[in-house]
């Protein structure tokens, strides 16, 4: 039996921002909400970005995926190509650069 898809894809992509990245996905790690997968997208990051989420993705690999670019498509082409490989009922959007309050996914999907 295939497991179903996660409630929620969270798109972060990734370019440039070593320095705040660990900060953001710990923020999606802290999530009261559970349902979720995070698309992390190495956007041909200059810096070590592809390896912190590499890293991070072998600690939590029920929850966190890679996608690495050959060349930059900048933030928008970025989620697109995450976007395009998702399947859940919903969508979020995390900049490298951003950090969610532990209860964010859950006060909004208590809206939808």
């Amino acid at each position: 039996m295939t497991p179903s898809p996660p409630r929620v894809d969270i798109v972060l992509p990734m370019h440039g921002g070593e320095r705040w990245l660990e900060e953001a996905i710990a923020s999606v790690l802290a999530q009261s909400f559970p349902d979720w997968r995070l698309w992390l997208v190495d956007d041909a990051s200059p810096d070590a970005c592809g390896a912190i989420a590499e890293r991070l993705a072998e600690a939590h690999p029920e929850r966190i995926r890679v996608i690495r670019l050959d060349a930059s498509v900048r933030a928008a082409g970025a989620r697109m190509e995450a976007v395009s490989r998702g399947d859940a009922e919903w969508i979020a959007f995390l900049d490298q650069d951003d950090r969610w309050l532990p209860q964010k996914l859950e006060r909004q999907l208590a809206r939808a």
